[in-house]
């Protein structure tokens, strides 16, 4: 990874600094070529000027130009014509071309470092010799070259750019050259070179070198930044797209590897099951069934739970659990498998291993049904053995040593170094014919670090492995300790003489509702079909007809208001438009009872259900009397007609709740669990409470995180219906402490809700009453509610325990 993240930008910023750099010198060049060129060109422009004043001046026989302080009586001339004075006393003298030449050399050179020289290779006059350089010049001129420009003493103070180009004899020149000195036309006389100080211009270029050198280095830097940072940016986001894309592939193959294992006890039990066993086996595969299905439904709530997964945080859920429990429900995922293969399954457990401790009960059993698992697939005969020892105990943390011995196959001693990565176990096992290993050894040496533990394998190639982990767990105060291990009963409801009645139809989004009004009036011979929403309730009555049903109000997705106005208004149901429709609810406000009514719902029944208040309501509304002689009947009072209820209304917490007129009974908010008033709620139905128990337990985690993340959110609605789902099941088991707190969370919520609407900021202070202080009032709402939650998870710990507790105590009878 990190070779990738510096080679390739470094490559990319290599080829973007030579660039630059060869940019720069070809620009340096070019500014040099530049000046050259700026000085041939000055240097031609003097030359022609000196050139055509001279023609000029040879053309006029000279000049004359008066005698100043700067320009003396011309030294190259003699003759009486020379200097003449006027009438007024000024004297002129004649300026001849070279005279006139060395004048002009004098001037350019003091104001701008421009001067010139006549020369030749046989001068009359001293001044007029050729320096080296002129002499070389003058003689490729008479070898045919027309002129010639150098850089002479590059990088002095002397620096110079000189030109030189060849005099040639015109029939002006005539006129003064004569003689022995006589000119030809068209002959060389000699040449003038011309001067040029270089530092002026040298300096103009260092100047523009400078401020073009400032921008290839802005641009350089801005390019180098820029390309870097983008090439970095590029390798980082397509190595975190691999990264995520591979965490994807591996968890949903973790996952579905994981799968096959509590898959495997289902296919088992369910093959057994066909075989028409025993009444008592067929109690023992139905629970064997139930707990490989929870296992399968545990995995498959992490897989929803994606987010979690993907950005590597799997939390533990430690809490008490029996050791022995665990053990056997690990080996029961694979004792099918190791009956069909008629490998021995053995287990040990040291006495001095204690039997409860704390821990995340189902990342160990997932822990132990990897290593049994792969054990049993790879062993043909023989036995697998699961072992476990105390390593020591210290600061009330207990070190267990599991070990999973088995007499298969064995493993090649260059595959141990790699066993517990990831897919590389699958390639191993291949070159021996076998497939599907690889993932679960890696998911369990990772779930070992997470519990702070270490795993290794000791194996031999046709004698079989050994995989042991070590792992710390808490051990349990005497508080903390579960009561007994206890088993989930999953019988029948129980018998009815009565013969088959009614069909009714029950609609409710709580499971722990639906299963008892199920149970209930199936005990006494009615038919009970569910729906767990109003839009499932319509699809099911264009296909069934039933003589009632019972509606529960608050619902997602369509509630029971909805429901029923469409079932009164369509005409393409099976069921009558004027079937009795119950609405089964756990308060009512003012105005509900005609709400109730105008959406076409005859009768009600309040929650928590009573068994005899299902069978009042049949009384009342089909005129059929069943009384369960368990119930009192004063009991009858929870199921009234709407438009002649007749309630007093009794406050739990905050929430208005209608209670029976002739209810005596003052709510203990301080019970966890009334197990008296839960049995005779129905009928004294032990299989039935400990259904619902089981079931409450299932599913109270759920809406419990449900209820939170609504809270952190504030999304006050949500909050309201998963609170008022919690009240219901507590309700339903008599958990008063539980309903009691729900319930205030359930009113808190209302109340916003009717003030504010289903979700909103409360902290803003802009949702608030005008007479509420917007941020002490809003923050100590949201303050009220956090605590609430708060206080419903201890409450909701208890519960548990407590409904544990009562169900261990049921069957043991």
């Amino acid at each position: 990874m990190k070779t990738k993240i510096l080679f390739f930008p470094g490559v990319i910023l290599l080829l973007w600094t030579g660039l630059i750099i060869a940019l720069f010198s070809w620009f340096v060049m070019g500014e040099q070529q530049h000046i050259e060129q700026i000085a041939l060109r000055q240097a031609k422009a003097f030359f022609s000027q000196v050139v055509t004043t001279r023609e000029w001046n040879s053309t006029h026989g000279g000049v004359y130009v008066e005698v100043t302080d700067s320009v003396k009586p011309n030294p190259y001339l003699e003759g009486k014509d020379r200097d003449i004075v006027t009438v007024n006393g000024k004297m002129f003298t004649k300026i001849n071309p070279a005279y006139m030449t060395r004048q002009l050399s004098e001037i350019m050179s003091t104001s701008s470092g421009v001067s010139f020289h006549i020369t030749s290779l046989k001068p009359k006059r001293a001044a007029n010799f050729a320096d080296e350089w002129e002499k070389s010049a003058l003689l490729a001129f008479k070898n045919g070259e027309s002129e010639r420009f150098e850089y002479l003493a590059k990088g002095t103070d002397k620096a110079t750019y000189r030109y030189m180009a060849p005099l040639y004899a015109t029939s002006s020149c005539i006129q003064c050259h004569y003689g022995a000195d006589a000119a030809v036309k068209g002959d060389i006389r000699g040449g003038i070179s011309v001067s040029i100080a270089a530092n002026p211009l040298l300096l103009l270029a260092d100047a523009n070198l400078d401020r073009m050198g400032l921008v290839f280095l802005v641009v350089g830097i801005t390019g180098f930044v820029g390309f870097g940072y983008s090439a970095v940016q590029i390798i980082r986001k397509r190595d975190e797209a691999e990264t995520a894309s591979r965490i994807k592939s591996m968890f949903l193959a973790n996952m579905s590897h994981d799968m096959r294992t509590p898959l495997t006890g289902i296919i088992g039990m369910s093959e057994l099951l066909r075989m028409k066993p025993e009444a008592h086996e067929q109690e023992e595969y139905a629970s064997l069934l139930q707990l490989s299905a929870s296992n399968l439904l545990e995995i498959v709530n992490d897989i929803t739970d994606f987010s979690r997964i993907e950005s590597g945080r799997m939390f533990l859920k430690e809490r008490p659990f029996v050791l022995n429990g665990l053990v056997q429900q690990s080996l029961d995922m694979v004792r099918f498998a190791c009956s069909r293969k008629d490998i021995v399954l053995e287990s040990v457990i040291m006495d001095d291993v204690p039997d409860q401790l704390i821990g995340d009960e189902f990342r160990l059993r997932q822990m132990l049904g990897n290593l049994l698992g792969n054990s049993v697939k790879f062993t043909q005969h023989g036995s697998v053995t699961l072992a476990i020892r105390n390593q020591g105990i210290k600061d009330g943390v207990c070190t267990l040593r599991f070990s999973v011995r088995d007499t298969g196959i064995g493993i090649r001693q260059s595959h141990l170094s790699t066993i517990f990565d990831s897919f590389s176990q699958g390639e191993a096992a291949l070159e021996d014919g076998r497939m599907g290993t690889g993932l679960g050894l890696s998911i369990t040496r990772q779930l070992t670090a997470m519990m702070d533990g270490r795993i290794w394998v000791k194996s031999k190639l046709g004698v079989g492995s050994t995989f042991t982990f070590e792992i710390p767990f808490a051990i349990p105060d005497e508080d903390e300790r579960l009561l007994d291990e206890g088993k989930t009963c999953l019988g029948l409801f129980g018998n009815s003489s009565l013969p088959a009645g009614y069909t009714v139809l029950a609609v409710d989004d709580n499971s722990l509702n639906r299963v008892y009004i199920q149970k209930i009036l199936e005990s006494h011979g009615h038919t009970v079909l569910l729906a767990e929403d109003g839009g499932k309730a319509l699809s099911l009555l264009q296909q069934r007809c039933v003589d009632i049903i019972f509606m529960d109000v608050q619902m997602p997705i369509m509630n029971g208001i909805e429901a029923t106005q469409q079932i009164r208004r369509r005409d393409d149901l099976a069921v009558a438009a004027d079937v009795p429709i119950v609405a089964v609810t756990a308060f009512t406000v003012d105005g509900d009872r005609e709400r109730f009514l105008r959406a076409g719902m005859s009768h009600y029944v309040s929650k928590p259900l009573q068994a005899q208040g299902l069978l009042d309501v049949l009384e009342e509304v089909l005129g059929e009397t069943v009384v369960d002689s368990t119930e009192d009947n004063s009991t009858s009072h929870a199921v009234q007609s709407i438009a002649e209820s007749s309630t007093e209304e009794h406050d739990v917490s905050g929430v208005t709740v209608e209670l029976p007129t002739d209810s005596k009974d003052e709510v203990d908010t301080l019970v966890v669990l009334d197990m008296e008033k839960a049995m005779e709620a129905m009928a004294g139905n032990t299989k039935l409470f400990t259904i619902l128990c089981s079931s409450f337990l299932q599913e109270s985690e759920e809406k419990e995180a449900s209820l939170e993340q609504a809270v952190n959110r504030q999304d006050w609605q949500g909050a309201m219906v998963a609170a008022h789902a919690i009240k219901n099941s507590a309700g339903l088991l008599c958990a008063i402490a539980l309903q009691n707190a729900a319930g205030t969370i359930e009113a808190d919520c209302r109340a916003i809700v009717e003030v504010h609407g289903s979700s909103g900021d409360l902290l803003d202070g802009k949702m608030l009453p005008d007479d509420m202080p917007s941020s002490e009032n809003a923050q100590s709402t949201n303050h009220g509610i956090s605590s609430a939650v708060s206080d419903l998870t201890t409450v909701m710990t208890q519960t548990r325990v407590a409904i544990a507790d009562a169900i261990k105590e049921v069957e043991r009878g």
